[in-house]
């Protein structure tokens, strides 16, 4: 039997949610009384993100007799938000998933799961509270990870350590500020001497990931750590690559020629 997955935009950890549905999906909702359920948030272009597990109470119908809305209890949020890119082009995945019972069994295990696979969270404006703090988290895990604790443009390596690594910083490259999304694709580890060159705009990178800097503004010791390779230090996985269009906008926005 199908387990379900609701779309949710507020904030999960309550004890009453209702989320609205519509008459398409009330029968849906209906055969899952009683069941627990995943909830997501779907991010157009980007992923679907599970963060909470609900049992559904009941539907309930609107003050105007016509909008309906699914009532939740229990709602929990998940220790690590799992995501899939695949369920994007799903017909109705912005108000409901369908999933296996191996596909459902499956995120409740990923969300247990220090990292995951995919290596990607949603940005945290999303979120509130404790799930905000898990979904920086467990980017600033992935991208260190990812990146087997290495500088991206010096190419020194690190034990692993706590959160925050006590040697390198995350560098985003299209900043948050101007858009930029807290996802592995605009973050690249960094220690604080190249951290600092990057977001004031000292160093950026091309598309093809050679180095540029504004070198009269670079210490001696980072310039000559840089000019060895000339190419930012790519991990082995290319989920944790750079996006080739934020490195565009960061040498195009945020880099001074």
């Amino acid at each position: 039997m199908a387990r379900l997955a609701l779309a949710l935009d507020s904030q999960a950890g309550e004890d009453d949610r209702r989320v609205p549905i519509d008459r398409r999906m009330l029968r849906t909702v209906v055969a899952a009384l009683g069941e627990t359920i995943l909830l997501y948030r779907f991010v157009a272009g980007s992923f679907v993100l599970f963060f909470a597990t609900g049992k559904v109470a009941g539907v309930e119908i609107g003050a105007d007799g016509v909008s309906l809305s699914c009532r939740l209890r229990e709602v929990t949020a998940l220790p690590v938000p799992p995501f899939r890119n695949e369920m994007l082009s799903v017909p109705g995945v912005q108000r409901l998933l369908s999933l296996t019972p191996d596909m459902f069994d499956a995120v409740l295990q990923e969300s247990r799961t220090p990292l995951s696979e995919r290596g990607a969270a949603e940005a945290p404006s999303m979120f509130t509270g404790p799930l905000r703090k898990t979904a920086v988290l467990e980017v600033y895990r992935q991208v260190l990870a990812g990146w087997g604790h290495r500088c991206a443009i010096t190419g020194r390596a690190f034990a692993p350590g706590p959160s925050p690594h006590p040697d390198l910083r995350l560098a985003f490259l299209r900043p948050r500020n101007q858009g930029g999304l807290l996802h592995v694709s605009n973050l690249m580890p960094m220690i604080a001497a190249a951290e600092d060159a990057w977001t004031s705009g000292v160093l950026s990178a091309t598309q093809d990931h050679q180095i540029v800097a504004v070198v009269e503004d670079l210490s001696l010791a980072l310039f000559d750590q840089i000019e060895r390779v000339g190419r930012l230090h790519l991990p082995e996985d290319r989920h944790f690559w750079p996006d080739p269009d934020h490195l565009a906008y960061h040498r195009s926005q945020v880099f001074r020629r």
